[in-house]
């Protein structure tokens, strides 16, 4: 039995070849396409998992091949390999939601088989019948905003600033927790323009801050968890603010575009959960505080399903990036096998578990040991970093 199967579309035959060598001898089975139309004969004739394609060819290019993959089979994974000349059209993709994830030439054998791997370990994690079954079974779950879809179309046509501020500013509310963001003590900007505020956040932060205020917005009509609701919101954005500090500071290194918002959306599954359950999610809540068992054993217990599972089904479905995906999935546990991003999980683990600290909230989740000897780093040091973020911050 195969492990699953694989299509690799790339107008050189070298490197079809190259990937056959790698992968002739694994339990996948491997298809090769040198062409966008080659590629979607194969997947009119064959059951494909996932696909992996080369972004500049001929005629019909990656961006246009796997755009066609998305909607004639949605349920195909869909990853490119492409060229450090096209990493800004490939990254587009990824944002816009052609594809999940993106790899550059050269690559490192070792590094693509494990990510095919890890690829399909998310599938089987998300795809679990009992998972499914539990979840569909929810009355009020959260759908992709219109305005993220509008924005990303937006993004994807390269439409400026001041179009995209605009479309921002028909929504009076998620505008004004941009500028509420932008000029908090975190990001220490002063503006009442939600132009600058989208200049100065960046387009993929902006995004991703928009959906998380539609999804966290919907709350706000049960004024009895209203306060949850706020204490939510408050650590998505000083964690992401957290996260981005230790990258700078004590790894020194700006964190990917792709992973420089997680933070925003990385509890998203707890927002669907409260959606859902109301006050008696805020009691189960209150319970693990004084417990023994975690919040996710409790949420297993009852639900079948833990927040984690919820926020990475929901991001899997709106068709986020696997960086979107894994952060909800593995937050609280970043020396699982199958992450594929390990340095950016954990920094958002260390960040997860200050930002409730610093909130002075039960939510606040143990620390990994092992995770400041992976990334190369004192708790002291972090420690010292929240510090001086929570300074600025009064």
């Amino acid at each position: 039995m195969t492990k699953g199967s694989l299509l690799f579309v790339d107008d050189e035959q070298a490197i079809l070849r190259a990937l056959l060598r790698i992968f002739r001898d694994s339990e996948y089975q491997i298809h090769l396409a040198s062409s966008g139309q080659e590629g979607l004969e194969i997947l009119e004739r064959n059951p494909v998992d996932l696909v992996i394609s080369d972004m500049r060819m001929p005629v019909m290019n990656g961006q246009q091949f796997l755009s066609e993959v998305k909607e004639r089979y949605p349920n195909v994974t869909r990853l490119i390999l492409s060229g450090y000349s096209d990493e800004k059209e490939t990254f587009q993709a990824v944002l816009a939601g052609t594809a999940k994830l993106y790899m550059l030439k050269p690559w490192d054998n070792d590094k693509l088989r494990a990510t095919l791997e890890q690829i399909f370990h998310f599938k089987k994690t998300l795809e679990n019948r009992n998972l499914l079954e539990r979840i569909e079974k929810m009355e009020k779950l959260p759908t992709l905003p219109t305005l993220y879809h509008e924005l990303c179309s937006l993004m994807d046509k390269e439409a400026d600033i001041k179009e995209i501020a605009a479309k921002i500013e028909q929504d009076q509310v998620i505008a004004l927790r941009m500028l509420r963001m932008a000029n908090s003590a975190l990001y220490g900007i002063q503006t009442n323009s939600v132009q600058q505020a989208i200049s100065f956040l960046g387009l993929t932060v902006t995004k991703n801050v928009v959906l998380s205020c539609s999804v966290f917005n919907d709350m706000k009509s049960d004024k009895k968890l209203a306060g949850f609701v706020q204490s939510l919101w408050d650590h998505a954005v000083l964690s992401n603010r957290i996260m981005l500090e230790l990258s700078k500071t004590l790894l020194r290194k700006k964190l990917k575009d792709d992973y420089s918002s997680v933070g925003i959306v990385h509890d998203i599954g707890k927002i669907a959960l409260l959606n859902q359950f109301g006050a008696s999610y805020i009691e189960m809540i209150e319970e693990a505080e004084k417990n023994a068992k975690t919040l996710m054993e409790l949420e297993k217990d009852r639900y079948g399903f833990s927040h984690q599972e919820m926020g990475g089904y929901l991001l899997n479905w709106w068709n986020l990036p696997y960086s979107f995906v894994e952060a909800a999935l593995f937050y609280h546990e970043p020396m699982q096998e199958s992450i594929i991003n390990r340095e950016g999980l954990c920094l958002l683990h260390i960040a997860d578990h200050y930002s409730w600290q610093s909130l002075r909230h039960g939510c606040v989740a143990s620390l990994e040991e092992n995770v400041f000897a992976k990334l190369q780093i004192e708790e002291k040091d972090c420690e010292q970093v929240v510090e001086k973020i929570l300074a600025e911050k009064k």
